[in-house]
């Protein structure tokens, strides 16, 4: 038997208009001093009236929990979604630590996950520290230089005329008489004026940082003498020797000489250029020297392989040996459809071997 509800019913009329809700029982009889008047009835209740709302309320409370915890697991998945980082320097191949651990060369992409982080890029002895925060699915880029700029340093020049006692200035400024050094001056083009009884001679020399140079002038011996000039047209800087000594560089517009017959040698150490001329002097003349650069031999190659162009020309597909180049500076351009373009400035000389190559795997 189910619950039971006791309900107190007024008279028997009530009892009579709802027969099918009123059980009773033989103990529920009415006492005989009670007939006709108030009864105690017991009213039964459906049990699903209680368990389906039960059941509707613990299936929404459960489809609330599936429903949070999906979203919470989202968000801490969200919340731990690595950056994307992408490193470069220049030179290129300089070794990435993240947090004290090595993860590769540059140019690298790699994946960093969220916080604060340590990026140290090492070349050799050039060394940079970068702290970078990342944030979940953050795009990041690093690019640093690591090329270390060499120090600027003065330059000295020597100047001797012959006969000596001339007044000499550098850039306008009087340095004294010859022979004089001029100490404390910029690495850069300079012009050099000595004057004496017989008249003013200029010169244009450029200097170079740390280094010496040496400018000799030879002046007419009387006021009646009468010089000529040398021009040097040259595709890469060259300096003009007499004798032994430096008398005047490719930079200049023209060196002044005594008429007649002179032996010059020309020079580039860097480039092992060396050739010697033959020059006529006229009085009041300007006699010309065209320099041609010597060809030299250049082998190009490239891992695992790429177009090359020289100085914007194309010229092949590595590897590429022994291609005949003038000396001086050049400019190679790597292509590759996978690794992209990388590009490096080489200086031929007309001694030794000369090699450019390039790894895109590193």
């Amino acid at each position: 038997m189910g619950p039971r509800l006791l309900h107190r019913v007024g008279t028997h009329d009530d009892l009579a208009e709802r027969p099918a809700e009123v059980v009773r029982s033989a103990s529920d009889a009415p006492a005989p001093e009670t007939a006709g008047r108030a009864s105690i009835e017991t009213i039964r209740i459906d049990p699903s009236w209680v368990v389906l709302p039960l059941i509707a309320i613990l299936s929404g409370l459960a489809a609330f929990a599936l429903v949070r915890s999906r979203v919470e697991s989202r968000r801490a998945a969200a919340a731990n979604r690595p950056a994307t980082m992408t490193v470069d320097t220049r030179p290129a191949a300089a070794d990435v630590f993240i947090d004290g651990r090595r993860v590769g060369a540059t140019p690298l992409v790699l994946a960093v996950q969220p916080g604060t982080h340590t990026l140290t890029l090492r070349n050799g002895e050039a060394e940079r520290r970068v702290v970078f925060a990342a944030a979940p699915g953050e795009q990041l880029a690093q690019y640093l230089d690591l090329k270390a700029e060499p120090a600027v340093q003065s330059a000295r020049l020597s100047i001797t005329t012959d006969p000596p006692g001339a007044q000499v200035a550098v850039d306008g400024r009087p340095r004294g008489v010859s022979p004089v050094i001029v100490e404390n001056l910029s690495p850069a083009e300079h012009g050099v004026t000595v004057t004496s009884t017989s008249g003013s001679i200029e010169r244009r020399i450029t200097l170079d940082a740390g280094a010496t140079k040496e400018l000799v002038f030879s002046l007419p011996q009387s006021p009646t003498a009468v010089g000529g000039w040398v021009s040097l047209a040259s595709p890469f800087q060259v300096e003009l020797f007499e004798g032994g000594e430096l008398v005047g560089t490719s930079g200049t517009t023209r060196v002044m000489l005594p008429v007649g017959r002179h032996a010059l040698v020309l020079k580039n150490v860097s480039l092992g250029y060396e050739s010697g001329h033959s020059v006529e002097v006229a009085a009041g003349r300007v006699a010309t020297i065209a320099v041609v650069a010597p060809q030299a031999r250049l082998s190009i190659n490239a891992v695992p392989w790429a177009d090359v162009a020289i100085d914007g020309t194309a010229v092949g597909q590595t590897p590429m040996g022994n291609i005949m180049i003038a000396v001086g500076l050049h400019e190679i351009t790597f292509r590759h459809p996978q690794f992209g373009e990388r590009t490096q400035a080489i200086v031929v000389t007309a001694a030794g071997a000369n090699r450019a190559a390039v790894d895109f795997t590193r």
